[in-house]
């Protein structure tokens, strides 16, 4: 309510639609240009299996007219769904699920609040490519959190 009220908010929104390549901030345009990419020019194989990470970023390359280099997901879900196709999706979203079931179980607020952050990161940007050894400190202390 807080971040509402002041039009913190707004300035999310008008993040998403900005179109510029150089701000990072055209994440809408990403996801598009890459669902499209998936969707069209790869076979029902791909969408059980994925790609690999090579092909998964240079998936779509051509169709960002904005820059001549490769553009991450900028979406994990997004990320996971074309590297490893709907099984490695299911897989993920099973990975995150577990301390939320956990939680649930616990009654453990903290816990729910820290995967709800986690899922948020996992939505806007990439956490597992580059930051992986932090993302699994992170789980390993959400899970943490759950199970006492």
């Amino acid at each position: 309510a807080y971040a509402y009220s002041h039009h913190y908010m707004d300035l999310v929104i008008a993040r998403l639609h900005e179109q510029s390549m150089h701000t990072g901030a055209a994440r809408l345009f990403i996801w598009e240009s890459k669902t499209d990419a998936f969707l069209r020019e790869t076979n029902p194989f791909h969408w059980l299996f994925g790609m690999g990470y090579r092909n998964a970023i240079e998936l779509g390359q051509f169709k960002l007219v904005l820059t001549t280099s490769n553009v991450a997901f900028h979406n994990q879900f997004l990320a996971v769904l074309v590297t490893y196709g709907l099984v490695g999706l299911a897989g993920f979203v099973a990975l995150l699920w577990l301390p939320i079931h956990k939680a649930v179980k616990g009654n453990k607020l903290l816990t729910a609040v820290l995967i709800s952050y986690l899922i948020l990161v996992c939505m806007t940007l990439e956490p597992l490519t580059i930051g992986l050894p932090a993302f699994y400190f992170y789980y390993l202390f959400v899970y943490i959190q759950a199970t006492r």
